[in-house]
C-alpha cells in the first residue's frame, strides 16, 4: 500500500479510521506521503509522530487539547464535515401529541452507556411522568445485553416497562423509526456522532452534554453550528432539567422538532461545496508549509 501511495505521488494522505477495526495506520507509520492528516471519523490522537495534523472543528478547541495529541491540531471551522442524509420521509409530528407520553431515544452503540449516563437518564425517566426510553442498535437483539442494561437501570430505580429495545433497522425503516421518538438523549462522556446527525436531519432534538475535553464535545459539534444552543448543556443537573423542561409541553416540543429539521437543512452540514473549498484551502496550506520547510508544530 505504501508503495502504491508513493508511486501515485500523493502529496497529502488522509486517514479517516484511526485505531478502529481494519484501520491502516501502518501505512502512515511508514510515511507514505510527505504530509499526513487525520480527519473526521477519528477525532482522537493517533499517537503517531508521523501523523502531522489532526483536523478538528472549532468547538473542540479546549485547554489541554494540544498536549494530548502527537499531531498538530488544525481547526477548520464550525463543522467537522458535511453530512448528506439518506432520502428522508416527510416531517412527522412529535409522537407525544398523539399518545400523550414522552418517548426518549438513543440509537448509539451500547458501549457508550457509562454509569454517569445511566444516572442522568434515570433521573429524567423518574421526573418525566409516564416516559420511556427506546434504545436501538443491532447489539440490543442480544437477550443477555438486554438483561444487563435492564439490571443497570433497575439499580437506579427504573422498571423494565420504561425501557424499550430495538434491533438493527435498514432504510427506509431506519429513518421512519425517528417518528417514534420525541426527544433524543446523547450519552456522555462519549457522545454519538452519525446517529445524532440522523436524528437532527429528521427533526428529532438531541440533548448533549458539553464535556471538558475535546472528545466529550462531539455532540457540541453536531448541534452548535445549527444554532440549537438550548440542546447543549454544561452539567448533568442542567442536562436533566433541560430534558424535563423541553418535553413538558408537547405543542412546544413539536415546534422545536420543526425548527430542528429546518436548522439542519440550513446549516453548514448541508453546504457540501462550501466545506469542500475550506478543506481544499486547508490541505493546500498544509502542503505549502511542508514544501517551504515549515514544521507542522508552527501551524495556527
Amino acid at each position: 500500500a505504501v508503495k502504491l501511495v508513493r508511486e501515485d505521488r500523493i502529496d497529502v494522505l488522509i486517514d479517516l479510521w484511526g485505531h478502529t477495526a481494519n484501520g491502516r495506520l501502518g501505512v502512515f507509520a511508514r510515511r507514505g506521503a510527505p504530509v499526513q492528516v487525520s480527519w473526521m471519523n477519528y477525532v482522537q490522537t493517533t499517537g503517531l509522530d508521523e501523523m502531522d495534523y489532526l483536523v478538528h472543528p472549532d468547538c473542540l478547541n479546549v485547554p489541554g487539547a494540544q498536549a494530548a495529541c502527537t499531531e498538530r491540531l488544525w481547526y477548520i471551522g464550525p463543522d467537522m464535515g458535511p453530512f448528506r442524509p439518506d432520502p428522508r420521509p416527510d416531517p412527522a409530528p412529535t409522537p407525544a401529541l398523539g399518545n400523550g407520553r414522552i418517548t426518549f431515544g438513543c440509537y448509539s452503540h451500547p458501549m457508550r452507556l457509562s454509569d454517569q449516563t445511566l444516572d442522568g437518564w434515570s433521573r429524567i425517566l423518574k421526573r418525566v411522568e409516564g416516559s420511556r426510553l427506546v434504545l436501538r442498535y443491532g447489539y440490543y437483539e442480544d437477550q443477555v445485553l438486554q438483561q444487563t442494561v435492564l439490571m443497570r437501570f433497575a439499580a437506579r430505580g427504573i422498571g423494565a416497562e420504561q425501557i424499550v429495545f430495538r434491533g438493527h433497522a435498514v432504510q427506509p425503516d431506519y429513518y421512519r423509526s425517528y417518528a417514534e421518538i420525541d426527544f433524543a438523549l446523547d450519552p456522555a462522556p462519549c457522545p454519538a456522532g452519525t446517529t445524532s446527525l440522523d436524528a437532527l436531519a429528521n427533526g428529532v432534538p438531541v440533548l448533549t452534554l458539553a464535556g471538558s475535553d475535546y472528545y466529550s464535545r462531539i455532540g457540541v459539534a453536531n448541534t452548535g453550528p445549527m444554532g440549537l444552543d438550548e440542546l447543549i448543556t454544561e452539567s448533568w443537573d442542567d442536562y436533566v432539567e433541560r430534558a424535563e423542561a423541553l418535553t413538558a409541553d408537547p405543542v412546544a416540543l413539536d415546534a422545536l422538532r420543526r425548527r430542528v429539521r429546518a436548522a439542519f437543512d440550513a446549516s453548514g452540514r448541508r453546504d457540501e461545496a462550501g466545506f469542500t473549498r475550506r478543506l481544499e484551502a486547508m490541505l493546500a496550506e498544509m502542503f505549502d508549509r511542508w514544501r517551504e520547510g515549515r514544521a507542522a508544530d508552527a501551524a495556527a
